[in-house]
């Protein structure tokens, strides 16, 4: 596959700029990612924002077999990883989590980890990397249902998947029972959000408020947006009819 982009991007603390390479990755670059991996859990002051994925994980999906991963490299470091992963039938296809089943289990796929280097954050690398990633799967044909999974507390993370214009559609404890929003997005649709969203009531809600969350998602309702507050971040709930 050719290489997907070029760019410059900016080191915490200065102002110089560098070249950045965004390229596919194959099992070849298995140890640089699962390094990276590991500076990143270590500087992290919150881990339970960051799920890891497995050395088996990674190689499943850097083989090509389960997914498709994408690297960006400056100065020859590996400075940020992106990746999605095909779950097949898998017990871990989050298709199920919404009633999903027979055929549409294996047109499941799932944006994965996406994490970049401490010292290159702030360069919109983890919005590049998905929206590449999500345009060579819609290339592929085979994919309809297209699903993230998000600490509520994670704002970087949850701003990143409305961007790339998925919905909050259940909210689950996952990963040795951490509460998870499960993003969706349906990648057939032609519109994926309704324009004129001020003739639908919305209901605005802290991403801490848990509980009311939870109520408003089993009353129908879906997370379609955010907004900024004093406090911190609200999303933005309309039920779906």
């Amino acid at each position: 596959m050719e290489l997907p982009a070029s760019f410059e991007v900016t080191r915490q603390g200065t102002s110089e700029r560098y070249s950045c390479q965004l390229s596919w990755l194959d099992n070849s670059s298995a140890s640089q990612v699962v390094e990276l991996q590991e500076y990143i859990l270590k500087t992290l002051a919150n881990k339970e924002f960051f799920y890891p994925l497995t050395p088996a994980e990674f190689g499943l999906i850097l083989t090509g077999e389960g997914g498709l991963a994408l690297g960006a490299v400056v100065e020859e470091q590996l400075i940020g990883f992106g990746a999605v992963y095909f779950p097949e039938n898998n017990d871990d296809n989050l298709g199920r989590d919404v009633a999903l089943c027979g055929a549409e289990l294996k047109q499941v796929v799932h944006l994965e980890v996406c994490f970049v280097h401490p010292e290159y954050r702030g360069n919109a690398l983890q919005t590049r990397m998905s929206a590449l990633l999500l345009k060579r799967v819609s290339q592929l044909k085979e994919y309809r249902h297209l699903f993230s999974t998000v600490m509520p507390a994670n704002l970087p993370s949850l701003i990143s998947q409305f961007k790339q214009k998925m919905k909050i559609v259940a909210l689950k404890q996952k990963y040795n029972n951490s509460w998870r929003y499960i993003f969706y997005r349906d990648l057939w649709a032609k519109e994926h959000f309704v324009e004129e969203e001020d003739k639908r009531e919305t209901i605005s809600v802290s991403n801490l408020d848990l509980p009311r969350q939870l109520t408003l998602l089993s009353h129908g309702y879906q997370g379609l947006g955010y907004r900024k507050t004093e406090a911190g971040i609200e999303i933005l709930y309309v039920r779906e009819s």
